[in-house]
C-alpha cells in the first residue's frame, strides 16, 4: 500500500496505523508511506521511495 501525504502535514498516527496493517497483512504486502522531501520516521522521501520500488 502507497500513502502519500503533502509536506506541509503530519502523518505520525498514520504510519503507526500503516505498520500495523503491514504487520497484519502478511509477508506479501508492503506498507509506505511517501513524502515528496521531508524526512519523517517511519516515512520515505520520494527519491528513496522510487529507488526502493525500482529493485522489487
Amino acid at each position: 500500500m502507497l500513502e502519500t501525504k503533502g509536506d506541509h502535514l503530519d502523518a505520525e498516527q498514520k504510519i503507526k496505523l500503516g505498520d500495523l496493517w503491514k504487520s497484519k497483512a502478511g509477508n506479501n504486502f508492503r506498507y509506505f508511506m511517501v513524502y515528496e522531501r521531508r524526512t519523517v520516521d517511519g516515512a520515505y522521501k520520494l527519491e528513496d521511495f522510487l529507488n526502493i520500488i525500482k529493485d522489487i
